[in-house]
């Protein structure tokens, strides 16, 4: 058995991961061990559980293939991330730790207790394939890392090729996809969902794919469609070109994916980017005959191309001489579809060409004399010669240089020597052609012949040479490398060093580094890498190569912090540990890396990622009220509070953020000295005050509202109280004294009241002092991304940097620009601090809600009107366009779009002496009294109260009683009319839909009509979710009404066009002036035109 050493797994692998490998083995790293040859073949097998670091109980599944006779290593693998991602086929610590655990033996190791593995145990690893359990759930959209398999289809006939892919996805297990084409198209446009076998659909609104996965989906997608050229049709492949396959390849390389070849399925095949491993058997049957057979089966060339071949169950990319000298032999036996074929040569022949020839394509060529049964007797036609070649590598002013050497036994051939020509003579059986190939490689790798040497001076192929070439050399030959070439590196991945720590004083440090770079070079590194620079030149001689991905992240990363922390002498950044998801999110992007992280740093990103299996303990009053996504709710504040964040709860309106944010309150209350303020709308003082005497009686409670001196006797007592509830006109008016105060929590209900971050309703909250803030509302955003930074300013200060910087870096460049990456990298800011859950995810039981849009005519009388105010506004919107167009003409368009609006409703809104009827009030009256007589109950929103009132008056002719409520309804009667309504008492609820739309629980109704159509459709859907949520037992029917043709029609296609960006970043909202500021000339004229069919 050949000697295997340290030296042979460090070729393999570089020596950092080395000696980590070696310190995980001497440390009790290895947990499970078994090794066995197969018999016959000097094959060893290695498999091995080692642990995944030296703190972490998690182990990885190895396995190694040593050749006992050739003395190399084979083959590797481990499922650990870093081997999994890794794009260069280098072996990782836990490879390394196994491997020295077979050749150094069971020595008495610090804390090892190794388990032996059977045959059994490990047949079982064989055959099933590593299982990834990584599911990064995202918090905004909920959104499931899925897992990608595919098969990359050949089909061959005679001269045509066809190649196809074919996907299976899933979560923990794949499933195929039923139709490719749909699964890419969905991809690549997120518009619908594709079924897979099993049951499973891909959903591409509520799963996703890791970095890797998505470049390849990336990729794919942008292909052309390709029809089949031999008849070929399967719904679940998909055609692609040689182009897109020679793309996919390179992603592919070092790792296993699976193959199929004209309906036959390989599994765990690689490309390797060797020479065939081929086999040649020639023999002598006759004078001037030979026979020359391939052993084993022949290669298929599976591109046609001569490029790639599937050979030994792998594909193997050939060089081209090779192929060169193979083709002709290869096409000979393929025509006849047999291994051997007949040659007709003498014997000087076969030894000075053929035999030289068939050297070059393999390293195993036996010969046998037929008529005397005997193998290697013609070794007289051909003298073993031991043939070398020796190549130095060596830095030069300009760049680098090789020199060359052949070795023919005792004769050393210096091709730059000037007495080449008299050692030349002397070498019998001189392989020319080898040695030709040998200069023809060189040349390929970038260098050009002078007269004394190879040389390379041009940068940028110095650089490709030093990241692959010197590998490609030593498989050619011995290469030998001068000191001064050794600091001629390329830095990678491997030579980074990063570390993420959580502080005892509660910062967060990060530090990156290169190994051996200074800082100072550092710098210089960033900004040639801000000016898509290809490399960095170092001082020492060395690269750095810019164009790669994780460096560029990384070093986005470091800017970053940087902008938003401080950067010590040391090199290491401080910054607010709110960053700490922030940065855990951009490292898993780049899984290679090795990252140190302390303690502290990983059960906060642990605990955060997990709050829901979390165990805090729920009051136990609470226990059986509360919902399972509620308890969720619950723990994911109670894990945010615990590490001092803050958080938005932004559950959809009608899930029970209310309960779920009392829950967390009553939790605290007896921890704290200070009392907990929630701050809300004046029309939800009640209803909380109602809330917490049903779910939390136990709480102390202090309403500070009413008259000012009686809030001002209240608040010299607001200590005596574990919960504060107050409005937020009155913590405007009173915010001198409340400013004074320490709360153990503030919470804000309703938080789009401080979307503005200049009203006194923000800056009121924000001057509150208190251990931890938190925001509830199902619509965190309304008008533009600057609200949602409003919200986060309040809950975690300084997070998203300033307003400025905010939208600098954010807002601008994903509205104006439609920025994708600083869309997903405010994603990954805001994600971790903000839950929110849809209806459709967590409320199985709930009815469903029935939608439908009515489209109403107007009447005769109506249109004459209507026409006459678009004409008049028409009018006046091109003579503010002829002017400058400033403020006052944004006040007379939204002045006469509420006029057109009123009329659509009904014309004597703004023309009280109209006699004529409306088309809406019509249909209203008819949908009214169908709903009433077969028992419905309803609620009816309008924007405007001078409709509600017209419609009031409707009702009082009808005989039916109603309620109604708008902004002057007082915060009492609210809730005493929604309670009265729940229990049956009268049909019909007027709601001005600004001030009914939230903070009210109208489950007794089952059909909800909205009179005039709003910008906003989440403002609708709010108002909506009064009868929709908790409690609701009847299938809600939901009825827009629409005046045909009108500009009601426009807004309601005008709403969809504008809502893209921000349903992106958290739910679309818009309102009417935020939308007339981003309209273009034409789109107001267009707002303004009307349909001559109505």
């Amino acid at each position: 058995m050949e000697t295997f050493t340290e030296k042979t797994i460090k070729k393999e692998t570089g020596n950092l991961t080395f000696e980590k490998g070696e310190k995980l083995y001497l440390n009790g790293g290895i947990k499970a061990f078994f090794s066995e040859k197969e018999e016959n073949i000097n094959l060893l097998e290695i498999h091995a559980k080692v642990k995944e670091d030296m703190v972490s109980e998690n182990t990885n599944n190895v396995y190694i293939l040593l050749n006992c006779k050739r003395g190399i290593i084979e083959e590797f693998n481990c499922d650990c991330n870093e081997f999994q991602s890794s794009k260069k086929n280098k072996a990782c610590k836990h490879i390394v730790a196994a491997y020295l655990r077979q050749i150094r033996g069971k020595e008495k190791i610090k804390g090892e207790d190794e388990t032996k593995l059977t045959r059994e145990y490990v047949n079982k690893v064989k055959e099933n394939n590593k299982k990834e359990e990584s599911i990064t759930k995202k918090i905004i959209e909920k959104k499931v890392l899925l897992k990608l398999d595919f098969i990359i289809g050949f089909y061959i006939r005679e001269n045509l090729r066809e190649i196809t892919l074919e996907f299976m996805v899933g979560e923990d297990k794949t499933y195929t996809v039923s139709d490719a084409r749909d699964f890419l198209n969905a991809f690549k446009f997120k518009n619908y969902n594709v079924s897979c076998e099993g049951g499973f659909a891909f959903k591409p609104k509520e799963h996703y794919f890791n970095e890797r996965d998505t470049v390849f989906l990336n990729i794919i997608s942008s292909t052309p469609v390709i029809k089949s050229t031999i008849g070929l049709y399967d719904r679940k492949k998909v055609i692609i070109n040689i182009e897109t396959l020679e793309l996919i390849f390179q992603m592919l390389y070092g790792r296993s994916f699976n193959l199929e070849i004209n309906n036959i399925l390989y599994k765990k095949v690689k490309i390797i980017n060797e020479d065939l491993p081929l086999k040649f058997e020639l023999t002598k049957i006759g004078e001037r005959d030979w026979t020359l057979k391939q052993l084993n089966e022949l290669p298929i060339d599976i591109t046609g191309q001569g490029k790639y071949f599937f050979y030994n169950k792998n594909i193997y990319v050939p060089t081209i001489q090779q192929i060169k000298d193979y083709l002709e032999y290869y096409k000979e036996m393929l025509y006849k579809n047999d291994n051997t074929i007949s040659i007709k040569q003498s014997n000087r022949k076969v030894k000075n060409e053929l035999i030289p020839l068939l050297k070059n394509i393999s390293e195993s060529v036996e010969v046998f004399d037929k008529a005397t049964e005997t193998a290697n007797v013609l070794n007289n036609i051909f003298e073993n010669i031991n043939f070398k070649t020796y190549m130095e590598l060596d830095r030069t002013l300009s760049g680098i240089s090789l020199s060359l050497k052949f070795i023919y036994d005792d004769i050393e051939l210096d091709m730059f020597s000037d007495s080449k020509f008299k050692v030349a003579a002397k070498i019998n059986n001189r392989q020319l052609q080898k040695e030709m190939m040998i200069i023809d490689i060189i040349k390929s790798l970038g260098f050009e012949i002078t007269r004394k040497s190879f040389v390379i001076e041009d940068e940028d192929k110095i650089l490709d040479f030093l990241s692959e070439g010197i590998e490609k050399l030593k498989k050619i030959g011995e290469v030998t490398l001068s000191d001064s070439f050794k600091n001629l590196r390329v830095y990678d991945s491997s030579d980074y060093k990063v570390s993420t720590a959580i502080r005892e004083d509660g910062l967060l440090e990060f530090s990156f580094s290169i190994k051996g770079v200074s800082n100072s070079e550092f710098k210089k590194i960033f900004e040639a890498v801000k000016n898509n620079e290809k490399y960095y030149k170092l001082l020492n001689g060395g690269y750095v190569s810019l164009s790669d991905k994780t460096l560029k992240n990384l070093i986005n990363l470091v800017d970053y912090l940087e902008s938003e922390g401080n950067l010590e002498n040391n090199g290491v950044l401080l910054a607010s540990k709110y960053n700490a998801l922030y940065v855990e999110q951009y490292l898993k992007e780049n899984e290679s890396l090795y990252v140190e992280k302390n303690k502290k740093y990983k059960e906060l990103v642990e605990n955060i990622e997990k709050a829901k299996d979390i165990d805090f303990t729920l009051p136990d009053y609470l226990e059986k009220v509360m919902r399972p996504y509620q308890k969720i709710g619950f723990k994911w504040l109670k894990t945010l509070a615990s590490y001092g964040f803050g958080g938005i709860l932004a559950d959809e309106m009608g899930l029970g953020k209310t309960l779920q944010a009392i829950a967390f309150i009553a939790s605290e209350a007896s921890k704290h000295e200070n009392p907990v303020l929630v701050v809300v709308p004046t029309s939800l003082v009640y209803n909380w005050v109602m809330e917490v005497e049903k779910f939390a009686p136990n709480l102390k409670t202090l309403v500070v509202y009413g008259k000012k001196s009686e809030r001002l006797s209240k608040i010299k007592d607001i200590n005596d109280y574990d919960l504060v509830i107050t409005s937020y006109a009155v913590l405007r008016n009173d915010i001198s004294y409340f400013e004074e105060i320490k709360f153990s929590y503030c919470f804000i209900d309703e938080a789009q009241q401080i979307k503005n971050s200049y009203t006194g309703n923000a800056r009121s909250v924000k001057k509150i002092k208190a251990k931890g803030y938190f925001a509830l509302t199902g619509t965190p955003m309304e008008n533009s991304l600057l609200e949602l930074w409003s919200v986060f300013d309040f809950i975690m200060p300084g997070y998203l940097l300033s307003k400025t910087k905010f939208n600098k870096i954010y807002a601008e460049p994903i509205i104006v620009q439609r920025d994708k990456n600083a869309l997903e990298a405010l994603k990954k800011h805001i994600e971790p601090f903000m839950l929110r859950r849809l209806k459709s995810e967590v409320m199985n039981e709930l009815p469903p809600k029935i939608e439908h849009k009515i489209v109403v005519d107007m009447t005769q009388e109506q249109k004459i009107v209507y026409m006459a105010y678009v004409n008049n506004a028409r009018n006046q919107i091109r003579k503010e366009f002829e002017t400058n167009f400033d403020g006052k003409s944004k006040i007379n368009i939204l002045s006469s779009l509420t006029r057109l609006r009123q009329v659509c409703c009904d014309p004597s809104v703004v023309l009280p002496d109209f006699e004529g009827e409306s088309g809406k009030m019509n249909a209203l009256s008819e949908i009214l009294d169908e709903s009433l007589n077969e028992n419905h109950r309803l609620l009816i929103f309008s924007q405007f109260t001078s409709v509600l009132k017209k419609i009031a008056v409707m009702l009082k002719q009808k005989d039916i009683d109603y309620f109604y409520l708008d902004g002057t309804t007082k915060s009492e009667d609210r809730l005493n009319m929604a309670s009265e309504f729940n229990e049956g008492n009268k049909d019909v609820f007027l709601i001005s839909l600004k001030a009914g739309g939230f903070g009210l629980n109208l489950t007794g109704a089952d059909i909800v009509i909205h009179f005039d159509p709003w910008w906003n459709p989440a403002v609708e859907d709010q108002a909506t979710d009064r009868a929709h949520r908790i409690g609701q037992t009847k299938t809600v029917e939901v009825i827009k009404l629409i005046a045909k043709g009108t500009i009601e029609e426009k807004i309601f296609n005008l709403q969809e066009k504008k809502k893209d960006i921000i349903e992106q970043v958290i739910q679309s909202t818009d309102a009417e002036s935020s939308i007339i500021s981003t309209l273009t000339k034409e789109e107001l004229e267009d707002l303004f035109s009307y349909d001559e069919s109505i």
